[in-house]
């Protein structure tokens, strides 16, 4: 449960920063230039609703590959 959780955030900051590369928004380089970036993707609420969706889709691709993981069964021992 914990690493899809992390992955959906790792999963939402990639597609952040595709969304911020496609409008051209260069990522900041120190922490003064945060707060204009913020306001710079507050502009456009599509850059935030594309991450979330890119990070839902990390999250399910993750489900997906954990569940297929076969898991291993205690065998009974025979005596």
């Amino acid at each position: 449960m914990l690493i899809t959780v992390v992955l959906f955030f790792i999963f939402e900051s990639i597609g952040l920063g595709l969304a911020m590369t496609h409008k051209q928004i260069v990522p900041p380089k120190n922490y003064s230039e945060a707060e204009k970036i913020a306001r710079e993707v507050a502009k456009y609420p599509e850059i935030n609703l594309f991450a979330l969706f890119v990070g839902v889709g990390g999250y399910l691709l993750v489900r997906y590959f954990l569940e297929r993981k076969p898991t291993l069964k205690k065998e009974d021992p025979q005596i």
